[in-house]
């Protein structure tokens, strides 16, 4: 693997950050409904 660098690194890290915050926002969904 080759160190990317530039604007590759960023989409790189907002899409890692995107995957992370949609489980989130999954889980709290299904939390939410599960309660009520």
């Amino acid at each position: 693997m080759y160190h990317a660098q530039g604007p590759e690194v960023i989409l790189l890290r907002i899409f890692s950050y995107a995957c992370r915050a949609k489980k989130i926002l999954v889980f709290m969904i299904r939390n939410s409904t599960d309660q009520e």
